[in-house]
């Protein structure tokens, strides 16, 4: 048909629509129109996905956004590039709240522009204030083509416009606003606007008018002028997002040389400073790597990149030993950027760049988190404030948040909604798809309409762009104001690119990840406690990484705290690979992923001497005999490729590229390629394919040996820490890992208590801000204890310092009140339960009753005028209630303060002794025997439908709290069980609880322990 919507609304309006992307394209085709537009509100951020969305669909498209300017509804559109542009400053001047018709005229140029006349501003003065309105559009139009948007359903109102268009020479063109495909979707409508203005919803059903209309409905709403000014003001855009307008900064060098020369100088000056004297392997590599980075114009960005890790360093912040492809490269390990030395690990450059594949290079950075931000305000500072931004994130409608916002909205029972989002184990797959793969999730539709009826709403906010975040790490960095080519948003004093980080590269824009790890403050806090404590001046550029006590102690999986190796999974795999070398800690980063994990089995097998390896002939021999004939690298196959084949290396990646998308339509001439080029080398026919289908069978599982050699380094450098000063290495990552909120803290515990590290329990006496140790062992810190900020823990440990030990529980109450700290009484149970005053009375229960009248005894202290009264021994100090010890109460208020148990154990180890059971801290998905704990909380309620009773419970066992769910089938077997305080043993489904490392229990079989 010859229309094309123009005035579209898609999820990236933010809760103004109901429709994705590929919904309103896919609607687009199955209506046969010829093209579609996109006017989201304040927004051009879904423009890549449109560009991409509608290439693929071959549809006609054009970008537009919708602002408001003096009440009145605007839709731009964009002709041409000089039009893109102007809309990105109208954009900004949208978002800064500074937008103006007198004001923005001069940004008009290629653009189309659409006043809707359904806009309550442009009736009330079309229809009130005639002559006004006359002049206000006159004042817009100022030599440009003014088009008034029908986008109204009226059509008496609709032939008064066209009588006043006539008249006053203004284009028509049909205009009906589209937020949803069909009219029953409208309520789509009110879901996510009582969602955004977090209200609740009666209406179940809802039919509306901004949807899709049919041909007949447009035939029947519009003229075909109007109708066919849809297709022309498509037709009209010439603009094509993907073009390059970035411009990568220039490096301003003292010398103030070209930055060719420069980089070449520095890079030959540094190498020979690294390696003392340079061979001729290094010099020619250096040679041929700077040739390829001049000839790609990309000097300045090695320089950047030098630069801003220079300014890190020398700044005591400390930078990771590299990430990604770009350990590669021997000019960045000559610029400091990268810790290794490439040739010594067969890394290749082509991996990385090459003059074959056109992109960007991808220099990636790790920096201690807590100072990430001092090395984005660097780049800021230098190369100016609209040069540097932030990258925009969506975040959209997941199946576990569309069922809770449909709860809300509807104001159904949590515990209605907290059952059916518990069913979902995999929150990555849909409600569609939850339902076809998910037995629990299924069962519990299928059992009650009320439940399929909260999923039928909830699928249709599935998927919507539900608000917009900031990416944790992506950086934008360009010569000249992103304000001037790219839409933007300003967030306090944060600038941030609006278009997602897939759709930045196409456009020239230089993207880098400064990411800010948490491993590395760890080190740091480390060094600074052994530097502290040993009088040294130990350097993180000083920490070997190829130590054998290190390399040892990774082997054993005694990896709590050490960087990448620490999950229950890693220690496993650690255990079955045998780990004792540096390559087999590469070699182990490198398979533990989805996929490449089956082979990990395999691995420990072959170096073991247990399973035998096979290769097709002494070449490939050759490149996979470290790894026992497992193809584990790309690296591996890009060698392989150009070994057999005769590839260059650039060639060999783009191939590796290519296969592993496994793509069947270009798998035909991958495979003739790779046939031809390995015959012409002599290889045999059988040979060559036996080669190709080894490649094939592993492409997909390569890994990029330069991304996991830089981060084995920092592993093995954290596992020198640890072994060499295990209490100083503790005490960091125990720093690091809040008590209250990390599952780790547990394991780490554990792990101590197997090395026989003694654990000091918080003392108010003994007990830093942070993890400490001493003759006794380690510390813990009044900082892991809930609810005591940094903050708090100094100001305790001040009056500590200044007054002296405190003397007993009624002294610590009484100074801390004269010394006016906000310490609340919460504050002041939480220390009682983590044990902070067990050396002046282990009864908690005790001081926990004696609270009240102690604070009441402290600020009669603390109102007394010492300069008429020094002495204050007259004051009768309150009577102490006497209550028995009750060493199970303690215990579960031990664990809310600390998140795990230090001074006891909640069950009785005599009954356990003998069971097949799992600790709560090691339950995996796998786990088949029982979990025993006590129960802790109980919530009863009963399914929607027949009534039937059933329960969710909490259990603790000494190392951690489980959720378990208890239905109907089993409930009515085990109520009786089912009490505060009982010990029990569980078996059940394990299910993995979404974006976390917890779980809960689907339980099978309960009963007393």
């Amino acid at each position: 048909m010859n229309f094309a919507p123009l005035n579209v609304y898609t999820s990236y309006s933010f809760l103004n629509s109901a429709l994705t992307v590929k919904n309103i394209c896919k609607a687009t085709k199955k209506y046969n129109y010829l093209g579609l537009g996109i006017c989201d509100i304040n927004s051009l951020t879904g423009i890549g996905e449109f560009f991409n969305e509608t290439k693929s669909n071959n549809l006609s498209s054009i970008i537009g956004e919708t602002i408001f300017i003096d009440d009145y509804k605007f839709s731009f559109f964009v002709k041409d590039e000089t039009g893109y542009r102007n809309l990105i400053r109208l954009n900004h001047l949208s978002d800064i709240k500074e937008i103006d018709i007198n004001k923005i005229n001069e940004y008009f140029n290629g653009l189309h522009i659409v006043i809707s006349t359904n806009n309550q501003k442009f009736k009330d003065n079309f229809l009130n204030h005639y002559l006004e309105f006359i002049r206000y559009l006159s004042n817009i139009t100022k030599g440009y083509e003014i088009y008034l948007g029908l986008d109204s359903k009226d059509e008496l109102y609709n032939q008064k416009i066209r009588e006043f268009a006539k008249t006053h020479s203004y284009k028509l063109v049909a205009f009906p606003l589209v937020q949803y495909i069909n009219k029953e979707d409208a309520i789509i409508i009110e879901i996510v606007n009582a969602i955004k203005n977090d209200e609740k919803l009666n209406i179940r059903q809802l039919n509306g008018d901004n949807y899709l209309l049919t041909e007949n409905e447009l035939n029947h709403l519009y003229t075909k002028e109007e109708l066919d000014e849809t297709i022309n003001i498509i037709n009209s855009s010439s603009f094509i997002l993907n073009t390059k307008r970035g411009v990568l900064p220039t490096f301003i060098n003292k010398e103030y040389k070209d930055s060719d020369t420069y980089l070449k100088e520095l890079a030959f000056k540094n190498l020979k400073e690294k390696l003392k004297e340079v061979d001729q392997k290094h010099i020619d590599r250096l040679n041929y790597e700077l040739d390829v980075i001049s000839s790609m114009g990309y000097s300045d960005y090695f320089l950047i990149v030098m630069d801003f890790i220079k300014f890190a360093k020398d700044n005591g912040i400390l930078v990771g030993p590299g990430r990604g492809s770009a350990a590669g490269s021997l000019v960045s390990y000559a610029l400091d950027i990268v810790k290794s030395d490439p040739l010594d690990y067969n890394l290749m450059f082509e991996r990385f760049l090459n003059k074959e594949r056109q992109t960007m290079p991808d220099i990636d950075s790790d920096f201690m988190d807590i100072r990430r931000d001092e090395v984005f305000n660097y780049l800021k500072d230098k190369y100016g404030h609209e040069c540097v931004a932030n990258i925009i994130t969506i975040q959209t409608i997941g199946a576990k948040q569309s069922i809770r916002d449909i709860g809300r909205v509807f104001d159904i029972s949590t515990n209605q909604i907290d059952l059916l989002s518990k069913t979902i184990v995999d929150d990555k797959l849909s409600l569609r798809d939850n339902y076809r793969t998910n037995p629990a999730f299924k069962n519990l539709i299928d059992s009650d309409k009320f439940y399929l009826e909260i999923v039928k709403y909830a699928s249709k906010i599935e998927g919507l762009a539900r608000q917009s975040g900031l990416h944790a790490a992506g950086v934008v960095l360009n010569k000249d104001s992103l304000l001037d080519i790219v839409p933007t948003k300003i967030e306090g004093d944060k600038l941030i690119v609006a278009l997602e980080k897939d759709y930045l590269e196409d456009q020239g824009l230089l993207k880098m990840d400064l990411l800010g790890l948490r491993n590395l403050t760890v080190v740091y806090n480390c060094l600074n406690l052994i530097n502290s404590k040993y009088h040294k001046d130990l350097k993180y550029s000083d920490i070997p990484y190829l130590d054998q006590n290190a390399i040892k102690l990774i082997g054993s999986a005694k990896t709590m705290g050490v960087f990448q190796l620490e999950s229950k999974g890693m220690k496993k795999s650690t255990l079955q690979i045998g780990v004792s070398s540096f390559d087999d800690i590469i070699a182990l980063i490198s398979l533990f992923r989805p996929g490449p994990m089956d082979f990990i089995a395999n691995y420990g097998r072959r170096k073991q001497g247990k399973e035998k390896v096979y290769y097709p002939n002494k070449d490939i021999e050759n490149i996979l005999s470290n790894t026992y004939g497992i193809i584990v690298y790309q690296e591996q196959i890009m060698e392989i490729v150009q070994k057999v084949a005769k590839f260059s290396l650039g060639e060999a990646d783009l191939f590796r590229r290519a296969i592993s998308k496994k793509n069947s339509e270009k798998l035909k001439s991958l495979e003739d390629s790779f046939m031809k080029g390995a015959i012409k080398n002599n290889y045999d026919k059988n040979t060559a394919k036996k080669i190709f289908d080894m490649i094939y069978k592993f492409a997909n599982y390569g890994f990029n040996k330069a991304h996991a050699l830089s981060y084995a380094i920092l592993s093995s450098q954290m596992a020198y820490l640890k072994y060499y000063y295990p209490k100083e290495f503790y005490a960091s990552i125990l720093e690091n890992t809040s008590a209250n909120s990390d599952s780790k803290v547990i394991d780490i515990i554990q792990e101590l208590k197997s090395l026989n590290v003694k654990i000091v329990s918080p003392n108010i006496n003994l007990s830093e801000e942070i993890f400490s140790s001493n003759e006794n062992g380690l510390v813990f810190s009044l900082t892991s204890i809930k609810g005591i900020s940094y903050d708090i823990a100094k100001k305790i440990i001040d009056i500590r310092n200044e007054g002296g030990l405190f003397k007993s529980f009624e002294d610590f109450i009484v100074r801390i009140t004269k010394a006016n700290i906000n310490l609340s009484e919460r504050n002041i149970i939480s220390l009682i339960d983590a044990g902070c005053f067990d050396l002046f009375n282990d009864n908690r229960k005790e001081l926990r009753a004696n609270l009240n009248p102690i604070l009441e005894y402290a600020k009669i202290i603390q109102n007394i005028n010492l300069e008429i009264f020094n002495d204050t021994s007259f004051i009768p100090k309150p009577s102490y209630i006497s209550v028995a010890k009750d060493k199970e109460f303690e215990l579960q208020n031990e664990f809310i303060a600390l998140g795990l148990l230090l001074s006891g154990t909640i069950l009785d180890k005599d009954k356990i002794k003998d069971l097949d059971y799992t600790n709560i801290s090691d339950i995996s998905v796998d786990t088949k025997n029982y979990i025993v704990g006590k129960i802790i909380s109980i919530k009863k309620l009963s399914t929607r439908k027949d009534k039937k009773p059933m329960a969710f419970i909490k259990i603790m066992d000494d190392t951690g709290v489980i959720d378990v769910t208890i239905f109907p089938t089993l409930y009515k077997d085990v109520n009786r069980i089912l009490k505060e305080n009982n010990s029990v043993k569980i078996k059940g489904r394990i299910e993995k609880i979404e974006n976390s490392d917890e779980y809960s229990i689907l339980a099978s079989e309960i009963d007393y322990l």
